[in-house]
């Protein structure tokens, strides 16, 4: 009997650990589903953290496009730095730009002062007679160096941020890329030239194909494109 005893005991040993060790793994894939559900709302909040701070350098970019603005004369006569222009345009009628309008007039049409002396049509001669080498002392075109300062910022943020995943910010630098004008691109292909957008600004546009919808026959010259990697007009090359 006393043998018979143990024999019972060791069964109901043997079914008690059964138990504890099925009761173990129960309590291990649960504290495994409550640490992934944590690792995903983690994920989350860290998304959404990133996209108040993308919106909103969005819309301050949205905003210093609205303010910029430029005016000239519509007239084919120049004026001499020695008269004053309201006097030397007289009569004739004034154009004022507004927001992104301020690209397309000043790179076309605006009158503007280069090497000293005052041009016609806008930077789009300078540049088809002298190349891009011609943008960074065209004076006017300071006006859009808050605007491109903050632009780099926006891409640098999508760039180097910890709180998206490497597979997520090429689909954000579309983002940035959607709103961007015809005359904004190429504006930005020129000044991005320069020593200081060379250093900074042109890597994350060949990085994000910032160019991917720039229109070629804006190029003052045609070949000026094999200044960037093909990867800046098409990410997914053969």
């Amino acid at each position: 009997l006393a043998f018979a005893g143990l024999i019972l005991t060791l069964l109901y040993q043997k079914e008690e650990l059964k138990l504890q060790r099925e009761e173990l793994a129960q309590t291990r894939e649960e504290l495994k589903g409550q640490r992934e559900e944590f690792e995903e709302q983690n994920k989350t909040m860290k998304r959404q953290r990133f996209e108040n701070t993308f919106f909103n350098m969005l819309s301050l970019q949205q905003e210093i496009v609205a303010n910029l603005s430029y005016e000239y004369y519509a007239s084919s006569k120049i004026c001499p730095h020695s008269i004053p222009e309201e006097i030397f345009y007289k009569g004739a009628p004034k154009v004022q730009l507004v927001g992104r309008k301020t690209f397309e007039g000043i790179y076309k049409h605006a009158i503007i002062e280069y090497n000293g002396a005052r041009h016609s049509d806008g930077i789009e001669k300078i540049l088809k007679q002298n190349g891009y080498i011609a943008y960074p002392v065209i004076s006017v075109t300071t006006r859009f160096d808050h605007y491109f300062r903050h632009l780099y910022h926006i891409y640098r943020f999508v760039d180097t941020s910890d709180l998206i995943e490497d597979s997520e910010r090429y689909n954000y630098a579309c983002i940035i890329r959607s709103q961007l004008s015809d005359y904004e691109l190429v504006m930005m292909f020129y000044n991005c030239l320069t020593s200081n957008g060379r250093a900074k600004f042109k890597p994350l546009i060949e990085k994000y194909s910032v160019f991917n919808n720039l229109r070629f026959e804006l190029l003052a010259k045609a070949n000026d494109k094999e200044e960037y990697v093909q990867e800046a007009y098409n990410r997914f090359t053969e």
